[in-house]
């Protein structure tokens, strides 16, 4: 069975090495990455669940390498019955990346970097939406710091 997923407000990014490539669902939901494959092989990997609790099939894994508004990423995905590339809450961690949906990008919490996930956006419109967002996380974590 494969799982597909609607668009709507949801979070798309590409990998710009290869824009013909398949679009990457960002997705905070799943606990794994998974890349889309089909076999006719059992599963060999139990406990994935769909949105509805319906078992999604898996295998082995996929190493892959993209980049995402100018910054190289490499990744190692779930083989997994799915209709699209998901990027998990996994790779958002490990990234330190959170979704913003409304702009359109990723934000990573250290260095405050946008990812833009639309290139034909600019960095500063969407950095403008950003600066009242990242002066009140200043001033929370400057706080923090101070307890």
């Amino acid at each position: 069975m494969t799982v597909s997923f609607p668009v709507g407000n949801s979070l798309y990014v590409r990998n710009e090495d290869d824009p013909k490539g398949p679009r990457m669902l960002v997705d905070s939901g799943a606990c794994l990455s998974l890349w889309p494959h089909k076999s006719a092989a059992p599963s060999t990997f139990s406990g994935l669940r769909g949105p509805n609790e319906s078992p999604i099939a898996a295998w082995g894994t996929r190493a892959e390498e993209f980049v995402i508004d100018g910054e190289r990423f490499r990744w190692t995905f779930r083989l997994a019955d799915v209709g699209q590339v998901l990027l998990g809450s996994d790779f958002l961690s490990a990234f330190h990346l959170l979704p913003d949906v409304v702009d359109r990008c990723l934000l990573r919490m250290p260095d405050m970097r946008i990812f833009r996930a639309d290139p034909r956006r600019t960095t500063s419109t969407v950095k403008s939406s950003k600066v009242g967002l990242i002066n009140s996380l200043s001033l929370v974590s400057d706080k923090v710091k101070l307890i």
